[in-house]
């Protein structure tokens, strides 16, 4: 609920807009690889937080503390480097040797899953969850409205 009402929502709120609205292909993603944490630290155990592919994307698998890469980190991390440049150069993140990263589609809606060794296309993240929230949303904005008019 937490990382669909702070994340999710907005971003595939925003990918549908910007398929009827704008002049760009939209690509979303879900960083699943979680970080290796010794047993009993905070977080161990829990997924990927908000933000944790940053150091793939950027090659700093080794700045702010964390465990020397593994080979499928690094191999994680020359993956998004390359997605994320083939995306500044040409709009389009996906390039030979790459897993298809399809375009966002509101009528068959699919994101990028990234994992070490598993990265695939696939259905978006607890879409009914984000389909529950937009009609809450939705309805927060017509009550809104409603009371404005008075």
């Amino acid at each position: 609920m937490i990382r669909d009402s702070a994340f999710g929502w907005n971003a595939w709120v925003w990918a549908r807009l910007q398929t009827k609205t704008g002049k760009s292909k939209v690509f979303l993603y879900y960083f699943d690889e979680k970080a290796e944490l010794p047993p009993g630290s905070e977080g161990a155990g829990s997924g990927a937080r908000h933000a944790s592919e940053l150091p793939y994307v950027f090659r700093q698998l080794t700045e702010h503390g964390r465990h020397a890469p593994t080979p499928k980190h690094e191999a994680l991390s020359e993956m998004m480097r390359t997605y994320w440049t083939s995306f500044a150069k040409t709009g389009d993140p996906n390039g030979t040797g790459l897993p298809k990263w399809p375009a966002y589609d509101d009528a068959a809606p699919q994101m990028l899953h990234i994992e070490a060794g598993s990265t695939k296309a696939g259905p978006l993240v607890n879409e009914n969850g984000l389909k529950i929230l937009d009609a809450y949303f939705a309805s927060r904005r017509a009550n809104e409205g409603a009371s404005v008019a008075h």
